[in-house]
């Protein structure tokens, strides 16, 4: 009766063994490989920024050796150099600040954003003195500044969310962070699921 007992024990003792060395294994490799997969809100089926478990990223089609994410910034090293973009989380949801940069056209005396501003593929910023702004000549409302944070908040007259965008200001050169809000992907709800 003696050895039953111990076998029964070292078949108890290697079942767990097994259970705990699986698990281990589990979660080492993973099942499957886990990525972040993200899209813009308006077109969730169509991949823009994929933080891979590699350590890996690819942002708008271009491929970066590697990527660090803390808990404001994302950044992404390649070939073509660095680039650091500004997040936050939103529940389920992020929102990316991408930068443009827009270049004073006319009204030469003016000072700080105050000013017509345009890129080269016609989008727009006219931010007026009184506080009013237009946005690629067709959304408007009103905007304020805040310097000290580095922010423009426009407050659209359209039924429209407000939005905070980072700025900063170098001679006639304004760089402008718009937030965009970005889904997972299916891509991305397999792989959570899958694990």
């Amino acid at each position: 009766m003696t050895n039953g007992i111990r076998r029964v024990v070292r078949n108890g003792k290697r079942s767990c063994l097994a259970a705990v060395l699986l698990l281990l294994l589990l979660t080492v490799t993973g099942c499957g490989g886990k990525s972040e997969s993200w899209a813009y809100s308006h077109d969730p089926t169509v991949e823009i920024l994929n933080l891979g478990e590699n350590g890996k990223a690819v942002y708008k089609g271009e491929k970066y050796s590697k990527y660090v994410k803390d808990d404001e910034f994302i950044t992404l090293s390649g070939k073509g150099g660095e680039i650091k973009i500004r997040y936050e989380m939103d529940k389920d949801n992020m929102i990316l600040y991408e930068e443009s940069t827009y270049t004073r056209s006319g009204d030469e005396g003016t000072s700080g954003v105050i000013g017509e501003w345009a890129q080269d593929n016609g989008w727009t910023y006219t931010f007026a003195a009184n506080g009013q702004f237009v946005e690629d000549k067709f959304f408007g409302g009103y905007y304020s500044v805040n310097e000290e944070n580095g922010t423009i908040k426009l407050m659209y007259s359209e039924p429209m969310p407000d939005a905070i965008l980072y700025y900063s200001l170098e001679g006639d050169r304004l760089t402008i962070a718009y937030p965009w809000i970005l889904v997972k992907t299916e891509k991305s709800e397999k792989t959570e699921k899958s694990n």
